[in-house]
């Protein structure tokens, strides 16, 4: 008897592991490129407050499955998606909540690493950039992609972009 795909049960789009003091976050949607939705955020935040109010934590590490991307950013076809069907609302949670997730990152009493490997867009840029700690492979592609076609940087990009190296 062979199994398929369909009979696999699903993967969880974010996963945790404890290794010691050490608590990971895995992102775990290689074929959309890891791009952020809201059932991720939701699934972040929770564990990161919790892990950062815990004694037992001493670091939180994000990465990443697959080989191509970090996280290309937002899930903005999901996002265009519920607008199209009338859910506007839950598309203006998914902003609300993902920059919400960024400033958490950005405030966390527990040091916190990212590891950048593959494309690394737009809401991976905010998951990333605001970490006290980021480790870039000779793989990433960093892009705020936004800019090149005249809107503003999201995810804190009018903030840390004049201050990377190069400014």
């Amino acid at each position: 008897m062979s199994t398929t795909s369909n009979m696999d049960p699903p993967q969880a789009d974010v996963l945790h592991k404890r290794i010691f003091g050490s608590r990971i976050f895995i992102l775990n949607r290689p074929t959309a490129y890891n791009a952020l939705d809201l059932s991720m955020i939701r699934k972040i935040t929770p564990q990161l407050q919790a892990w950062n109010e815990s004694d037992l934590c001493k670091v939180i590490i994000l990465k990443a499955t697959g080989n191509k991307a970090f996280c290309a950013g937002g899930d903005v076809k999901r996002v265009i998606e519920n607008v199209e069907h009338g859910e506007g609302q839950h598309a203006i949670k998914f902003f609300e909540e993902e920059y919400q997730l960024n400033h958490l990152i950005a405030t966390l009493d527990k040091p916190f690493v990212s590891f950048l490997d593959g494309i690394t867009m737009g809401g991976g840029v905010g998951l990333s950039v605001h970490a006290p700690f980021r480790v870039a492979t000779e793989n990433t592609v960093f892009a705020m992609p936004e800019t090149k076609i005249g809107f503003f940087p999201d995810v804190g990009g009018s903030f840390f972009l004049p201050r990377m190296d190069g400014e």
